[in-house]
């Protein structure tokens, strides 16, 4: 637990593995968790991280890539109409 109260560190804790760091992700969003569970796996894999030693510098960055793919898309089809 870091200092803020009822806050999760989910920092590159040694112990956690990848799995457990997006589980934790998960479980922080609130969001329905399968579809979650997939669609944050699936951005982990296109990233060509692994997601067993996945560490959270490497989420942010897959999470960027991802956010920045989809902002394009967006962007392409905006101008396209």
């Amino acid at each position: 637990m870091s200092g803020d109260k009822g806050r999760t560190d989910i920092s590159n804790s040694p112990e956690n593995s990848g799995a457990d760091l997006i589980n934790e992700v998960i479980a922080l969003t609130g969001l329905p968790s399968q579809e979650l569970q997939e669609e944050l796996q699936q951005i982990v894999k296109n990233s060509g991280h692994d997601q067993e030693s996945l560490t959270l510098e490497q989420l942010r960055a897959a999470m960027i890539a991802y956010l920045e793919a989809i902002q394009a898309e967006h962007l392409s089809n905006s101008s396209a109409q």
